[in-house]
């Protein structure tokens, strides 16, 4: 078997190689080389001799990059979303695209449920009022917001992997749970019932969205959902930014006409230093991390060198999406 070329766009630590994996690749007749790319120039200098680009998701592989990529045979995302490619484009060109499906639904399922608890009892308030010695100070507006979920409504937008397992962790806490995804049948066993979408953002107390970026979902939450929706509603984002319109966002928790948010990610990342978001107390902020953990980068890198070497070796991709 001829030679093929494995180009990660970033450096090769950060793409959680260990050495015995890239050993696994050799032997495969895999070359593994690993840069840093951030921007679509330096990825077509880097990997013009590239057979397989491992993406991380940085720069946008779209169809003039193709065009400068002869040799490119695939593109594997390190990650679920693939938004940052053209799958269409890549398609028409005999591109593979493949993802890793699932394999960190598990932490960003929990982050989404922390993002709930954390706002409901107050959390991020609590540990910096301690902080300040105001111990002996709280007064009774300091509880004000500090809440229970039993009873209340939980909208899931997006029941794919992510979706059902913030149904599942969220039952026990005596929620009624709500989801809105056209490509998912009901799904009973989840303690989850399909509703529309303006159903659900006129009935969820807590909104979570899940689901990936498309054409589609693009900004799926507007201006026509945030009118829908209730004054003491609080938004969890854990997907992508670009689901809801940011511009509404932040004038709707500027004016008080929804209760908060709690965001894993941004419409611009890195978020910009002068974004309003950041200044707000109702407002509960991480880096884009919500699918990080020791365990989920095992299972990303096993589940990327075994869809590497199926592709490679003229196998038939397990996670193709295009």
């Amino acid at each position: 078997m001829s030679e093929k070329k494995l180009v990660f766009d970033d450096k090769i630590s950060s793409g959680n190689f260990s050495n015995k994996k890239i050993e696994k690749l050799r032997e495969f007749n895999i070359e593994y080389q690993g840069g840093e790319c951030f921007c679509k120039k330096e990825l077509i200098d880097y990997a013009k001799d590239a057979h397989i680009i491992y993406n991380n998701g940085v720069v946008d592989i779209d169809q003039k990059v193709m065009e400068k990529l002869p040799k490119l045979k695939a593109v594997i995302r390190r990650g679920i979303g693939y938004d940052n490619i053209n799958i269409v484009a890549a398609a028409n060109r005999g591109i593979i695209v493949s993802n890793t499906p699932g394999f960190c639904a598990e932490e960003v399922s929990t982050h989404a449920v922390a993002f709930i608890l954390s706002f409901v009892r107050k959390i991020p308030f609590w540990d910096q009022y301690i902080r300040k010695g105001k111990w002996k100070k709280i007064c009774s507006s300091t509880w004000e917001g500090q809440d229970s979920i039993l009873d209340e409504n939980i909208g899931i937008i997006g029941f794919g992997n992510i979706g059902k397992k913030i149904a599942a962790k969220l039952t026990p806490f005596g929620t009624h749970n709500y989801f809105f995804d056209p490509y998912v049948k009901s799904e009973k066993k989840y303690n989850a019932k399909k509703v529309s979408l303006a159903e659900l953002v006129k009935k969820s107390k807590y909104i979570v969205l899940c689901c990936s970026l498309t054409d589609e979902t693009k900004k799926i939450l507007d201006k026509d959902q945030f009118l829908a929706m209730r004054e003491d509603v609080v938004i969890i984002n854990v997907s992508r930014g670009q689901l809801i319109n940011e511009e509404i966002l932040i004038e709707y928790l500027t004016e008080d006409k929804i209760r908060g948010a709690a965001l894993d990610v941004f419409e611009k990342e890195p978020v910009d230093s002068n974004n309003p978001l950041l200044k707000m107390d109702n407002v509960i902020l991480t880096p884009h991390n919500a699918f990080k953990s020791c365990k989920s980068d095992n299972i990303l890198e096993d589940m990327s060198i075994a869809e590497i070497i199926r592709i490679a070796t003229g196998k038939k991709p397990h996670y193709r999406v295009n």
